[in-house]
């Protein structure tokens, strides 16, 4: 990959949703303020268009393989399902479904199965089997949940791709997967250049526009697919465990959020103002510094991840690790809400469904 595509990519990105924001309302792709949303203004809900339309622009110029056309089959009817939803705002029961049979039909049929775990009993190698279908589908499924449900405030989820997004690409040059560098560096300079319209810059006090379910669905399923791929290479793979860390904010935000609606009593699907990003506005963090703070901490975990691997230290050592550390994050995280009192916007009552 040629650093002059990189850089078409970031700057297709940047027309193409120039062009998009101007004609939002007339596509109907507007997020209005109403119900659980906080934002202040109609906001064009365009920026998961414009990612992928800029990447899929740049990488479809170059020949892909057959196990690539998986990236493909579950990009592109994800996109859709995505504009779908920001339009006619789906139910988020109908989105799993959907969202299921698309993840099935993307990545069963081509084999980008989890079918080794790696090391994760102390002496031997873990191998997923007959199981490895269901927890392909599972792990996909919920990681992409997890991404859209982390899409909360203005700059989090593209701020936290884009964390994701550079220590994969530093683990695919390692491993000498160029393919998979080269497309993850296009990944980088589109959601880069997303990010320009998205986070509260110097004189901004709100984000010009959105990504939208469909930048969440997408962006989701492109880091489920490099964290398979990547980890399940024939040789030099990198660890699987090493992607827990590299994708740990919103894995544990998601089982921490679940985890605190249970206890509470109250619908996994409910929207409220109780993730990890509504916790910090609550302790007087602002949006800018919520975001950078999750995205360092983002940053953080990869590091960690990346390193043990590195440092050869076993699989079940790392996974250890992870899990307590995951651990520790949900006792201070009900902790926390339990101190703050109820999550804001959050009675006792059925609530819709939350977007999914």
């Amino acid at each position: 990959m040629q650093l002059h595509e990189i850089a078409a990519t970031f700057l297709i990105t940047i027309v193409v949703l120039r062009c998009l924001e101007a004609g939002a309302a007339r596509l109907g792709l507007l997020d209005l303020p109403a119900g659980h949303k906080t934002h202040a203004a109609p906001t064009p809900v365009v920026g998961g268009i414009g990612m992928t339309a800029s990447l899929l622009t740049v990488w479809l110029m170059e020949d892909y393989s057959p196990r690539e056309v998986s990236l493909l089959a579950g990009v592109l009817p994800l996109l859709v399902l995505g504009v779908v939803d920001d339009v006619r705002h789906l139910r988020a029961t109908t989105k799993l479904y959907l969202t299921s049979a698309v993840i099935v039909v993307a990545l069963v049929p081509t084999g980008v199965l989890l079918r080794d775990l790696g090391g994760l009993w102390p002496g031997a190698e873990v191998a997923t089997g007959a199981l490895a279908v269901p927890l392909t589908v599972f792990a996909a499924v919920g990681l992409v949940n997890a991404f859209n449900l982390l899409d909360g405030v203005d700059g989090l989820s593209g701020t936290v791709a884009l964390g994701a997004l550079v220590w994969m690409l530093l683990l695919a040059v390692y491993v000498g997967a160029d393919r998979h560098a080269a497309f993850v560096a296009l990944a980088i300079a589109a959601v880069a250049g997303f990010l320009l319209f998205n986070l509260r810059l110097p004189g901004r006090l709100r984000a010009r526009l959105f990504m939208g379910d469909a930048g969440s669905l997408v962006l989701g399923f492109v880091l489920v697919w490099l964290a398979i791929t990547l980890s399940q290479r024939q040789s030099m793979e990198v660890a699987p465990v090493v992607m827990l860390w590299v994708l740990a904010v919103p894995i544990a935000d998601t089982v921490a959020t679940m985890v605190l609606r249970v206890r509470e009593q109250r619908s996994v699907f409910a929207p409220g103002h109780d993730h990890i990003h509504h916790l910090l506005l609550q302790r007087g963090y602002g949006v800018n510094r919520a975001v950078l703070a999750i995205g360092a901490a983002s940053m953080a975990s990869g590091g960690v991840g990346v390193a043990l691997w590195l440092l050869r230290v076993p699989d079940w050592v790392s996974l250890l690790g992870f899990l307590l550390c995951a651990a520790t994050y949900l006792y201070h995280f009900l902790s926390a809400w339990q101190d703050l009192g109820r999550p804001v916007g959050l009675p006792r009552r059925r609530h819709r469904e939350e977007a999914f």
